[in-house]
């Protein structure tokens, strides 16, 4: 397998979800048709949202700061989507560090035993932490986080402690750049995945990392088209996609 140097997304003067979902389509392709390893490729997927994001600001500045900041980790007790690409680099990133992986797998485990099947309604009300962030509430693999991660923002801190706290059911002032950018990156890379004859199926992260960190072949499995996430498949976005 060849490496992937670091590589941009054509994005017009006026980038649309569409024309982002389409960029980065064509970059995932030409990258594994090109030989690119997939965690290679799946390293570039934070770098073309910062790209899509930064094209758009250029016409939609933000409107007023945002409420995130280190440490604030309210939206880390929601249910997180992923596609597979972003699986395979947290599991390869985390056991890069191999004297805290043992714990990983634990907190992992037993997430997964709360959390398998819920709706992100129910995972809101379930309160459970992600199992990857630590004590001080930060993500232990922040530079490899999800898409859906990166795209989740706020600019209430406060209201999204209430939220949390079932204080309120009141929706939270966030930006939507950031989040549509994000699911258009993901859609992108999905349907190269799927061109590519491998499993694209968006996933739940905490089971799709079960899975991943306890199977040394998952990567191998994945490349070879089978189906190794299968238990891991987010039901709840696949209803709404046929919906």
């Amino acid at each position: 397998m060849t490496t992937l140097s670091s590589s941009s997304l054509s994005l017009g003067e006026s980038p649309t979800e569409a024309s982002i979902a389409a960029a980065a389509n064509a970059a995932t392709s030409a990258a594994l048709k090109g030989g690119a390893d997939v965690r290679a490729v799946a390293e570039q997927l934070l770098g073309w949202h910062d790209q899509a994001v930064a094209a758009v600001r250029r016409r939609l500045p933000l409107a007023q700061a945002l409420a995130c900041a280190p440490g604030c980790a309210h939206c880390c007790h929601l249910k997180v989507t992923v596609t597979p690409l972003e699986v395979l680099l947290l599991a390869a990133t985390l056991r890069a560090a191999p004297a805290a992986l043992s714990r990983i797998k634990r907190r992992v485990k037993e997430a997964d035993k709360q959390t398998r099947g819920k709706t992100a309604d129910q995972r809101l009300a379930l309160g459970l932490p992600c199992p990857l962030l630590d004590s001080e509430g930060r993500c232990v693999a922040y530079d490899v986080r999800p898409l859906s991660c990166a795209g989740t923002n706020s600019f209430d801190a406060d209201g999204c402690r209430k939220t949390l706290a079932k204080e309120t059911t009141e929706p939270v002032a966030h930006d939507p750049v950031l989040l549509r950018a994000a699911s258009a990156v993901a859609a992108g890379v999905t349907e190269a995945t799927f061109a590519s004859r491998r499993d694209g199926r968006i996933l739940e992260l905490v089971a799709a990392l079960k899975i991943a960190l306890d199977d040394p072949e998952a990567k191998s499995k994945w490349l070879r088209g089978e189906p190794v996430f299968q238990a891991a498949v987010d039901a709840e976005f696949a209803a709404a996609m046929e919906g």
